[in-house]
């Protein structure tokens, strides 16, 4: 699907932060990322552009299951928009949602069917309880409000709204603790902006019953927080330090945090109680790492798994999984070949843009 941005240009009152003129194309066929839908331009202080022209950008996928040795097995060959792909605790059947509809579906692996569990809104980023009876996610309703939802994975019951009239807004599901209890979601504490706007890291009872739990809460951006197979521990990424990179801390205990990525890193999740999986931005590879927990909290080993021909992730979710005894890996692989974008650069750029808009000012 041929995925193409055009940039715009306007004039701008520097003092008073605002547009003075309708904004103008000025340059069309970028090329933009599937993920975050962003043109991929950028423009030096000296006035010259570079850019990447339009292509073709692959969204289809299949989904596969790749061991610690890296040896991969094709779980769902049928192509799709397939994203936020968990296995359940059985390991048979996935949970995914697909970018076109926005809907969840679950994939039966024994019978081969994929059927949907919602109907209703924009919903996206799901979980499954650790009994497997559940599907936690979130969606966006027609009037535009978000929340929090459970659906029973059978489908036989209606999904209902465990988040609402908790003081948090723009909330997201991350994952369940291993005990059933808790649903942890980012959000943004509804207090008057005495947090600020970054996202925070919350415990929601999953019955929907009873307090929200602030877990993690800085004038910083802390998401995808996952808690530890015994209940002990959680991870999540922070951007406090300038890049988002991961680190442990006690769950819902007082207690430290500790930096576990060695860079900048995203998408943490637990193999064990003592094993961590992240995405290192830094090689594209997914990280294992060992814990040691002693006095204080140390990283004994790391290994590498190569993550580069699967979709990528992002800082407010896990775009893989890991299977619940830690020894598989879900992925989603691009089936489709992308044309390669063009990289362009033009001098002087800038020059062209104030004509442009000069031209778009004297017409009005």
């Amino acid at each position: 699907m041929t995925r193409e941005g055009t940039l715009f240009a306007a004039k701008f009152d520097v003092r008073r932060r605002t547009l003075t003129s309708d904004p103008v194309g000025v340059l069309d066929g970028l090329s933009q990322s599937v993920r975050v839908v962003t043109p991929q331009v950028d423009v030096s202080a000296s006035g010259a552009i570079a850019y990447l022209r339009g292509g073709e950008t692959a969204e289809e996928h299949a989904i596969v299951q790749v061991d610690r040795s890296g040896h991969e097995d094709v779980l769902l060959s049928t192509p799709g928009p397939y994203r936020w792909a968990r296995l359940s605790p059985d390991k048979t059947r996935i949970v995914m949602g697909k970018a076109t509809d926005r809907r969840i579906y679950i994939y039966d692996r024994r019978s081969g069917t994929t059927s949907p569990v919602t109907f209703a809104g924009s919903s996206q980023r799901p979980s499954w309880s650790p009994d497997g009876r559940h599907v936690a996610f979130i969606s966006t309703s027609r009037e535009g409000t978000t929340d929090v939802w459970v659906v029973r994975a059978d489908g036989a019951e209606p999904a209902k709204a465990v988040a609402a009239g908790k003081d948090v807004v723009q909330q997201s599901a991350t994952s369940w603790t291993r005990d059933g209890a808790w649903i942890v979601i980012d959000g943004s504490a509804d207090e008057g902006g005495s947090v600020g706007d970054a996202d925070d890291v919350f415990a929601l009872p999953a019955s929907g019953k009873g307090p929200l739990r602030r877990v993690v809460a800085t004038t910083a951006s802390e998401q995808t927080g996952e808690v530890s197979p015994d209940g002990r521990w959680i991870a999540y990424v922070s951007d406090d330090a300038g890049d988002f990179q991961v680190y442990v801390q006690p769950f819902l205990r007082p207690g430290g945090r500790t930096l576990v990525s060695t860079g900048p890193a995203i998408e943490p999740a637990w193999a064990s109680n003592s094993e961590i999986t992240y995405t290192s931005l830094m090689s594209d590879s997914l990280v294992l790492a060992t814990l040691d927990f002693g006095a204080s909290i140390g990283v004994a080993r790391r290994s590498l798994l190569d993550r580069s021909r699967y979709a990528p992730g992002s800082p407010g979710f896990r775009e893989y999984d890991v299977s619940r005894d830690g020894q598989q890996f879900l992925f989603e692989k691009s089936l489709s070949r992308s044309e390669r974008a063009e990289p362009v650069v033009v001098l002087n750029w800038m020059a062209e843009v104030r004509r442009a808009v000069a031209t778009q000012v004297r017409a009005r």
